[in-house]
């Protein structure tokens, strides 16, 4: 039941997509941070909730970010999310990240660390599977004002991974067992709407490993 293209490798494959997609709630909640010499609308002290959807999976975010002095940012982040392809698996994530923020003529340069652990259960293909792996992330992102109310914001992410999913057929009592190692590139920018001095809206978009993620977050700033 676990050999190639089984439930236990599916899962996987998707479990590397929720753990980048981790990365990218870390990396969103780190290039969250205030500075005494950033314009008025790069505002920093967030915290907000969005929905994402992409190649096999779906799902939402809860995610937070503050600045502690004048550069150094802390965030953390939940995540849950539904697997497309398989037939009834979900997982969550956890991620928390420590940036440190430069000002770059017009713009904020966000430098960030991030860690996440990730687990998904479910039954696949007539198999009980589970899944569980980790993430170190090293990050750089850049945040620019376009005008008082419109913001955009690109950024880079290199992460080593390690993911180890298996399982038992429920009708054979068949057991298996896969893991990997694996880095990971990822690339991604938004656009962000400033509604008003304490909400705006955020079009985001996530590319790694011919995966695609887009993103719609709604956040608070206090």
């Amino acid at each position: 039941m676990f050999d190639r293209g089984a439930g236990g490798l599916e899962l996987r494959s998707r479990m590397k997509n929720t753990t980048l997609l981790t990365l990218t709630l870390v990396a969103a909640a780190t290039a969250s941070a205030q500075s005494l010499n950033s314009k008025p609308g790069l505002s920093y002290d967030r915290v907000g909730v969005s929905y994402f959807t992409g190649d096999g999976i779906k799902g939402y975010d809860i995610n937070a970010s503050a600045l502690l002095g004048d550069h150094f940012i802390v965030s953390g982040g939940y995540r849950d999310a539904d697997f497309k392809n398989l037939d009834a698996v979900s997982g969550n994530s956890t991620g928390f990240g420590l940036g440190y923020r430069i000002g770059a003529g017009p713009g904020d340069v966000i430098l960030s660390l991030g860690y996440s652990q990730v687990q998904a259960a479910g039954v696949d293909s007539g198999a009980a599977v589970v899944a569980a792996g980790e993430q170190l992330s090293f990050g750089i992102a850049y945040r620019q004002l376009i005008n008082d109310a419109l913001e955009f914001g690109v950024s880079y992410t290199r992460s080593r991974q390690e993911i180890g999913a298996g399982g038992i057929d429920l009708v054979t009592g068949q057991a298996g067992f896969v893991g990997s190692t694996e880095n990971v590139n990822q690339f991604g920018g938004f656009l962000r709407y400033h509604a008003t001095k304490s909400f705006d809206l955020t079009l985001g978009y996530d590319y790694s490993d011919n995966s695609d993620v887009w993103s719609l977050a709604a956040t608070y700033k206090f």
